[in-house]
């Protein structure tokens, strides 16, 4: 009996749909980071955006404010 192989294709018609993506509800440019390089110094000149994405169905969002709200002693009416 052969042994099965694996496929080791970059071609799309080969790969998985995957469905189950996030919706992304807002994206928005947080700040530019400085670049460093190996020894720790910042180089001049290079920066890199830092980008700030919220899900439409972010289960970590809703845990951080509902501990949020229970912390504050602040009540909802």
């Amino acid at each position: 009996m052969a042994k099965k192989r694996k496929l080791n294709s970059k071609n799309p018609r080969y790969s998985e749909v995957d469905n189950n993506t996030p919706t992304v509800l807002e994206k928005k440019l947080m700040c530019n980071a400085k670049v460093r390089d190996a020894n720790g110094n910042i180089v001049e000149g290079v920066v890199v955006p830092v980008n700030g994405v919220w899900y439409e169905s972010d289960p970590i969002k809703v845990v951080k404010e509902e501990k949020w709200w229970k912390l504050s002693g602040i009540k909802l009416n």
